[in-house]
């Protein structure tokens, strides 16, 4: 069906739908239903061509080009390499090193953190360099960022005594990107890393960043109606937590996740919202009040692997709640769903984050299909 002709359905209908929800006259029945004395029906012919302001507002517009998700740039590894000249640098993200406020450094990153030393030319001189975002306080993130820098060095210390080490830790004095914008929660992620900078003598300049693992091309497998009841049993962990900022700072919401479901190249994300203390006037609080008025930080983590997976890029409603217009009340449960890329790894649980000031749920099953 050609475009136009769609619109004028839809507008068609519209004026139908305005004309016989104004009309006062009592339900019409069956026999009702034809011309005579002081009957006349309405049909589509009576209305006419619609205005070009009647097809808009009965048209729904994506900014005149309709476009469909992309995975493009949601997974990213614990490690980014980039070279300049003979100067190697490899970021690491500490959001997959270390758990939240932890200098604590897991087997898996262990490991990596040893297979990336072995790398480094003999005898060389490692600059190891934590960085913080700019959440709390300057000394909290100056001595946060110096025990992250001084575990991925004792790591490296041991995988290779023969490296000198240069340890340091900068706080939040040394932001890789600004945290303004919409983007914040998500520039706040690139900040909060380590850095292993050396040189390599011969090593080859490249313009692009290494180790940005791509998505898997898959048949997505149909699952449910979307329209559906929301159960609270579905839920296999929560926890208790405060909104972090905005009108609601401080109140109590409980924060429910769901199993992820991979359908295809994607992963379906579930996590069920209830406020717990009233903190909006009219009584509704949205999705996006609830998790502190742009904090909202969606990830599915591969803790075993050292990998993260963000929403898919470019998306609408069909694939991410709309987190202003969806509301609910105090005790009354809502649901904040999105997708991600499928696991590039066969695994049996991952870790999801919704918030990066929360806990993170550790341990959620992943099922395939429905």
């Amino acid at each position: 069906m050609r475009a136009t002709t769609h619109r004028r359905l839809l507008a068609a209908t519209a004026s139908l739908a305005v004309l016989v929800a104004t009309g006062t006259a009592a339900p019409a029945t069956a026999a009702d239903a034809t011309d005579g004395p002081g009957v006349d029906v309405l049909t589509l012919d009576d209305l006419g061509d619609p205005t070009d302001s009647a097809l808009d507002a009965a048209s729904l517009q994506h900014g005149g080009t309709p476009r469909d998700h992309t995975l493009d740039g949601t997974i990213t590894s614990v490690q980014v390499v980039e070279t300049e000249g003979e100067e190697v640098l490899v970021t690491l993200a500490s959001d997959l090193l270390f758990a939240i406020d932890s200098a604590d450094l897991g087997e898996a990153a262990r490991q990596r953190v040893s297979e990336l030393a072995a790398s480094v030319p003999q005898g060389a001189t490692l600059a190891v360099d934590g960085h913080t975002d700019s959440v709390a306080s300057d000394e909290h993130n100056q001595g946060l960022s110096e025990r992250r820098a001084q575990a991925v060095a004792a790591v490296v210390a041991t995988a290779r005594p023969d490296l000198v080490l240069d340890v340091r830790g900068h706080g939040e004095s040394a932001l890789k990107v600004p945290e303004t914008g919409d983007g914040a929660a998500d520039a706040r992620a690139q900040n909060r890393r380590v850095e292993l900078r050396y040189r390599a003598p011969g090593a080859v300049a490249t313009d692009t960043e290494t180790a940005r693992p791509t998505a898997e091309p898959a048949p997505y497998v149909p699952g449910e109606l979307r329209a559906e009841v929301l159960d609270p049993d579905a839920v296999v962990a929560e926890h208790e937590v405060v909104v972090p900022s905005g009108e609601g700072e401080g109140a109590r919401v409980r924060v429910g996740v769901e199993e992820v479901v991979v359908r295809g190249s994607v992963a379906r994300v579930r996590f069920q919202l209830t406020p717990l203390d009233e903190f909006d006037a009219d009584g509704w609080h949205s999705v996006y009040a609830l998790t502190g008025e742009g904090e909202l930080y969606a990830r599915v983590i591969d803790p075993a692997n050292l990998t993260t997976y963000r929403p898919a890029n470019y998306v609408f409603l069909e694939w991410e709640t709309d987190t202003v217009r969806v509301q609910t009340r105090v005790d009354e449960p809502v649901r904040f769903e999105t997708y991600v890329a499928r696991p590039l790894a066969d695994v049996d649980t991952v870790d999801v984050s919704l918030v990066p000031q929360w806990p993170v749920f550790t341990g959620v099953p992943v099922v395939r299909g429905e």
